[in-house]
């Protein structure tokens, strides 16, 4: 079990239903950035959550029970530990930087040893540190995640880019829910407009956002992942409209073990919306066997 951190802080769940047991705090690095984290569950099981682009406008301890309940279909069997990135983030931050950084934080927080879930743009990074340093890591999931740019995905990330850049942050709320959710949700999110866009279309961390997803732009790791040797999964929608299918199947054909699987009426928000996802991640941890 991981050890509590420096400049920790256990958060009271929310009486919801849904309330998942939780613990938030912020790493402080020698060049005094920080990195936030979320602790969420009380299993066995050890699960690193890296997040993808809406670690751009929200931080791990930005909503700590909004985010734990995330988890809560999980939380008597792991116990997952999400990791931002850094705080603030420079301008130019590489994902073998990101790796470094996570490597470093799991050492601060005492985890010698996890299945790593990393969703969207959080699998390149999962990728590094599953080559890097295969001894942390029992098994790589990589839930909607891509490994190159698809010229499709390179366009939508592109008008993400503009979107920001110009402070058009409803306009890039819309889209992005138009590209992550399936068409009936996304109209669920439509019919809330005027409360979810003040909400969502306020830019928090604007230069962050920017920062990543200029970065991700340049991402190829073809030929990094043959050496993944560590068992993975791929799970992912048929119907993503931001990482092609046919780019999550290439990326599964790369790595030596892996596994894949894409639901046929699902997109790129399949984590969040598909109840099967939970079932997929379970049943890989069964396969791995004993924490």
């Amino acid at each position: 079990m991981p050890a509590r951190a420096p400049a920790s802080r256990v958060d009271e769940p929310m009486n919801f239903p849904w309330s998942t047991p939780h613990q938030s705090g912020l790493l402080t690095t020698e060049d005094q950035a920080v990195i936030p984290y979320l602790i969420a569950g009380r299993g066995q099981n050890i699960v690193i959550w890296l997040p993808g682009l809406s670690d751009g406008s929200m931080l791990a301890t930005d909503d700590p029970a909004h985010l734990a309940s995330r988890f809560h279909q999980r939380a008597k069997s792991c116990m997952t530990i999400t990791i931002s990135r850094r705080h603030p983030l420079p301008q130019s931050y590489t994902f073998e930087q990101q790796a470094q950084d996570t490597i470093w934080a799991c050492e601060q927080l005492g985890v010698k040893k996890a299945v790593w879930e990393c969703t969207s743009s959080g699998g390149a990074v999962g990728q590094i540190i599953a080559v890097q340093r295969p001894d942390l890591v029992r098994g790589l999931v990589l839930s909607s995640s891509l490994h190159r740019i698809h010229e499709h995905t390179h366009q939508v990330l592109h008008d993400w880019l503009e979107l920001a850049r110009i402070g058009s942050w409803q306009d890039y709320a819309l889209s992005l829910v138009y590209y992550t959710y399936r068409p009936q949700t996304a109209a669920h999110f439509r019919n809330r407009r005027p409360s979810w866009l003040q909400a969502a279309g306020k830019g928090t961390y604007p230069e962050r956002l920017q920062s990543m997803l200029s970065g991700l732009l340049e991402l190829d790791h073809r030929s990094l992942l043959p050496d993944i040797e560590v068992p993975a999964l791929v799970l992912g929608g048929q119907a993503d409209r931001v990482v092609p299918a046919e780019i999550q199947r290439e990326m599964a054909d790369l790595i030596t073990s892996c596994r894949i699987k894409l639901f046929p009426e699902f997109g790129h928000g399949n984590d969040l919306e598909n109840p099967a996802y939970e079932e997929e991640v379970q049943h890989f941890l069964h396969r791995l066997g004993p924490a």
